[in-house]
């Protein structure tokens, strides 16, 4: 039985709002993921471009630097 990817997507206007919040910027979240700061943007822009592995990368950067987790990211709660 096959079952279909779902894609990740972050939440279009939470993330953003968060990391804004905690004063975080593009720059420190793609050094802190290992990526280039361009891959942070496309992943906050849900673009299908970016493979599943660096949005994980960059969500985990994003989750170890505003201290919540990578399921409220996704769906847009903040952590408790």
């Amino acid at each position: 039985m096959l079952t279909k990817k779902r894609a990740i997507r972050v939440h279009p206007w939470f993330v953003p709002m968060w990391l804004a919040a905690h004063q975080v910027t593009r720059g420190e979240l793609a050094r802190l993921a290992g990526v280039h700061h361009s891959t942070v943007s496309k992943v906050l822009r849900n673009r299908r471009d970016v493979s599943a592995e660096k949005k994980m990368q960059v969500l985990t950067a994003i989750a170890a630097r505003t201290g919540c987790e990578v399921e409220e990211l996704l769906a847009g709660r903040l952590a408790a």
